[in-house]
């Protein structure tokens, strides 16, 4: 039964409903972006600041979430990319002949699925939030319907996220069948007695369940959608989709895994170690190939999860700590390399190529630190936020002697470095770039992109100033 104590364990979630309500309602009156820009930063402020009033061990709300230190982290995490990434487009779309409330709307409806996840401890609030996060997306993929390659990205991002969910949820019927529960919790009390007599048809619901969750994640075998819906996308989707929409999944991945003691079963073990090695070498490995920045970026991210993968298969409250440290870095760097691009992006340059960037140094030396510091930090260069994410990842793999992984982890890391260096080295050869890019807007864009920079910068030369946050999330697990 719902009690008022816990409808106010809800509220951030309940205000980002509120705001798309609030939206839906100021565009029947009068559109007016200005508007729907401002509404929806309000709701994502005040939706993050209500998270401070939850600060608790841990609380039930219902059979479907659990509030703690963990979940109300994650529920930060998603509002302040969301928040940046609604920054962003503010800019953006005024450059574009469209009507643009109801990107906000559909924004601020997935963002809400989203909350759902990094809070959920149900198959049913975790399906239900994954849905909701899910099809706004494909509307917000297709939203500049001239473009054709957005439309056939957000066609194949709807085939194959609809096969996805499909295995997920039978994998969640055969685990369902096996145990007579959906809490992830009750899960793990049972999971041992009925390890035994039942271990196909548990490993069978885990395996059809790991498809769905390495869709959304975009881990190698079920990646090749990624570098095609990243391109297609509208660059704050984009955006959106390397950051929000990961790190739900991965932030509700690792709840999952850790309740239901991963560590212990060796077959999962096996497969995630697997998907890890391949995400991390195949990713590094075909975004060397790439001549367009956004498909070097999807690939990169590809790789990122391998990594994330290697912290959390270490299986103590220092991998989880690892995990959700690296997700803030890898936040801080996306989000900058996607914000920069914003600004060389224009209607007769869509599709920013590395030869578009030659020489741009000597155009635009500020943007260009910017994508170069985004890159450095991607790949783990020491001074940035990358560089202490993979010392965390490192930590955690040696306490647990993941030799094999580390060596992998290093390896791929150096073939990833090469792709990078591409991109940095073309914006300081001394040639005039070859694309026309449009002039930067107002300081929206600018002062975002500067937030980026420090925070990038702060994560990586004083780590101290959110590790006590971070490890009070891990150990809430």
């Amino acid at each position: 039964m719902m009690t008022v104590e816990m409808v106010l364990y809800l509220l951030p979630m309940i205000s980002v409903g509120a705001t798309a309500l609030l939206l839906m309602l100021s565009a029947a009156i009068r559109r007016c972006s200005i508007v729907a820009f401002s509404i929806s930063l309000l709701g994502l402020l005040c939706a993050f600041v209500l998270t401070f009033f939850n600060e608790i061990p841990q609380a039930r709300v219902t059979d479907l979430f659990v509030i703690d230190n963990y979940g109300i982290f994650g529920m930060r995490l998603i509002l302040l990319a969301t928040f940046v990434i609604v920054l962003f487009a503010f800019d953006y779309l005024k450059t574009k002949q469209e009507e643009v409330e109801e990107f906000y709307v559909l924004l601020m409806i997935s963002c809400l699925g989203a909350l759902c996840m990094v809070v959920s401890n149900h198959f049913m609030s975790f399906f239900l939030g994954l849905e909701i996060l899910t099809v706004p997306l494909y509307a917000l993929i297709a939203y500049f319907h001239q473009r054709s390659n957005g439309l056939e990205a957000a066609i194949k991002y709807i085939v194959l996220a609809g096969v996805s969910a499909a295995f997920l949820l039978f994998g969640m019927v055969l685990i369902y069948a096996q145990l007579g529960n959906m809490r992830f919790d009750i899960l793990a009390d049972n999971w041992a007695p009925m390890w035994n007599s039942g271990r196909l048809i548990l490993l069978l619901g885990l395996s059809f369940m790991m498809v769905g969750v390495f869709f959304k994640l975009s881990a190698v075998p079920f990646h090749m959608w990624a570098p095609d819906v990243y391109e297609g996308a509208p660059l704050p989707i984009t955006a959106y989709l390397a950051t929000v929409s990961k790190g739900a999944m991965m932030v509700l991945f690792l709840r999952f895994y850790t309740q239901l003691h991963g560590d212990t079963v060796f077959a999962w073990q096996w497969l995630l170690s697997f998907i890890a090695i391949l995400s991390m070498f195949i990713g590094n490995w075909l975004a060397l190939l790439q001549k367009n920045i956004k498909r070097l970026l999807a690939y990169s991210s590809i790789a990122h999860v391998g990594y994330m993968l290697v912290a959390l298969l270490s299986g103590n409250d220092l991998g989880a700590s690892a995990v959700i440290f690296y997700l803030v870095t890898y936040f801080a760097a996306t989000l900058l390399a996607f914000g920069a691009l914003m600004l060389l992006e224009s209607n007769q340059n869509e599709s920013v190529t590395i030869e578009d960037v030659r020489g741009l140094f000597y155009v635009k030396p500020a943007l260009s630190g910017c994508l170069v510091l985004a890159f450095l930090s991607l790949v783990g260069i020491p001074l940035t936020a990358g560089f202490m994410g993979k010392y965390w990842i490192l930590l955690a793999g040696v306490s647990q002697t993941k030799w094999p992984l580390l060596i992998c982890l290093v390896v791929s890391s150096a073939i990833g470095l090469y792709a990078y260096l591409r991109v940095g080295v073309s914006l300081f050869q001394d040639q005039a770039p070859r694309a026309e890019f449009p002039k930067a807007p107002c300081g929206v864009l600018k002062i975002t992109l500067a937030a980026l920079v420090v925070a990038t910068l702060m994560l990586g030369i004083m780590p101290n100033s959110i590790t006590t946050m971070i490890q009070g999330a891990a150990g809430s697990l």
